[in-house]
């Protein structure tokens, strides 16, 4: 079982690799070692469920973006959550694997490449810790007004910068945004850039 194991996670680190500028074997040996996650006890929410955490938690979905299908993306029915030990163990591990390639390959490896390979790979690491439910952790796009997480907005005049990081509700403390190149975590209800959320994808 565990060499079918490293075989899998030896497959996603060649995925991601290739993603990120076609790599090198230090990021393959790394995320062979990607922490395994721990889940809350029974803290299952279905799609419906996690649209009502949102809503209590004061998500309002932006209406300027123009073009933008508005909305909460789902891809599943059901998703569990990790604890805040779990996320913030990955969320280190994760910038620590990949900050070397971030955005070393214009836009093959910005803000949405990284946002969307956390959320993959954290997905990948149920694999350490079977479930049969995806890990309740999704891509956030928003309009990034104010600095967060090491990540600056555009100066003042300048065209709105759109940016993308990752939103996880973890099973003992709520919501969290991620700002996935830096590790950064924050309680969603302190996130500097929530009134401009304008898409979630799970």
């Amino acid at each position: 079982m565990k060499e079918r194991i490293k075989k899998i996670l030896r497959l996603v680190s060649v995925c991601a690799s290739t993603l990120l500028t076609g790599c090198n074997e230090e990021i393959a040996e790394a995320v062979q070692n990607v922490p395994t996650p721990l889940y809350g006890f029974y803290d299952v929410l279905t799609d419906r469920g996690v649209t009502d955490s949102l809503r209590e938690a004061q998500v309002k979905i932006a209406t300027w973006y123009i073009g933008g299908s508005n909305a909460i993306q789902y891809h599943d029915q059901a998703y569990i959550t990790i604890t805040k030990k779990s996320l913030s163990n990955y969320s280190g591990w994760f910038a620590n694997v990949f900050n070397p390639v971030m955005g070393t390959n214009g836009d093959a490896t910005d803000c949405d490449n990284i946002a969307f390979l956390y959320r993959y790979a954290l997905s990948a690491t149920t694999i350490k810790n079977k479930t049969g439910k995806e890990i309740l952790c999704g891509v956030l796009m928003v309009k990034q007004i104010h600095a967060f997480g090491g990540i600056t907005p555009a100066d003042e005049g300048d065209v709105p910068v759109l940016h993308a990081l990752n939103i996880i509700k973890t099973s003992d403390s709520d919501w969290y945004v991620v700002e996935p190149q830096t590790g950064t975590l924050c309680p969603l209800a302190n996130y500097p850039n929530k009134p401009y959320i304008f898409r979630i994808i799970f």
